[in-house]
């Protein structure tokens, strides 16, 4: 906007340009709305005009479209923060949700603990000086983490009988995936030695073959009881 102070009384101005001519009445006077281009001011007391005084106005130019990290795809359950690279300082980056409800302020967006229901698209816009860019997206995609697998092993042993080798069962789609007591992974499923009296642990998760998330442990204890001895 342009503004002009008068010292005297009954000053007029006269505002004139391309595309609006108007008289000045009061100590300040603001137009709105003005396009880019050549403005001037005159003022008249009594009659007499001064000389008259131009300006140019530029309009701001919009920030730069925001460029982003690339889209993750994660597993359900884990943390992502998704990015504006190299952001300028003085931009506000405003990001929204697909279904166009502003979810943050930044140059970046940090999601805890995500859900399957978090993917979507994510749109960002740069604003600064009262103009907006064009906006940027990004599509976050999370798979399904899988669940624990169930066991379905036999346990329990007396000492020196003949064990079985464990089992648990896959959802669709997975894959078991089989650990020692130290975590250490196992080439397949273990078959529990008896010799010894005490107990042994063992674990067993599942990956989905096609996502490649892999879900919580299932933990086997095996019992191995002494045997009797009558004599």
């Amino acid at each position: 906007f342009f503004s002009s102070r008068r010292r005297h009384t009954r000053l007029q101005g006269d505002w004139s340009s391309d595309v609006c001519s108007s008289d000045l009445s009061s100590s300040n006077y603001t137009i709105s709305n003005l396009t880019s281009g050549n403005y001037s001011i005159t003022v008249t007391q009594n009659g007499c005009q001064s000389n008259s005084i131009s300006a140019a106005l530029t309009a701001p130019s919009a920030p730069a479209t925001p460029v982003l990290s690339a889209g993750p795809v994660i597993c359900s359950g884990t943390d992502v923060t998704m990015s504006v690279l190299s952001p300028v300082s003085g931009v506000t980056y405003t990001w929204q949700n697909s279904s166009g409800t502003i979810v943050n302020t930044g140059s970046s967006y940090a999601l805890t603990n995500t859900q399957v229901s978090s993917s979507g698209t994510y749109s960002v816009t740069a604003t600064q000086n009262s103009c907006s860019s064009a906006s940027a997206s990004i599509l976050l995609t999370v798979n399904q983490t899988p669940v624990a697998p169930l066991s379905t092993s036999t346990t329990t042993y007396c000492q020196n009988n003949t064990a079985t080798v464990l089992t648990a069962t896959a959802s669709t789609g997975c894959t078991l995936n089989w650990f020692d007591g130290a975590n250490a992974s196992l080439a397949s499923a273990p078959l529990p030695s008896t010799t010894t009296v005490g107990n042994t642990t063992y674990y067993v998760s599942q990956t989905n073959t096609a996502s490649g998330c892999t879900g919580p442990k299932t933990t086997i204890t095996v019992t191995v009881k002494p045997t009797l001895n009558i004599t």
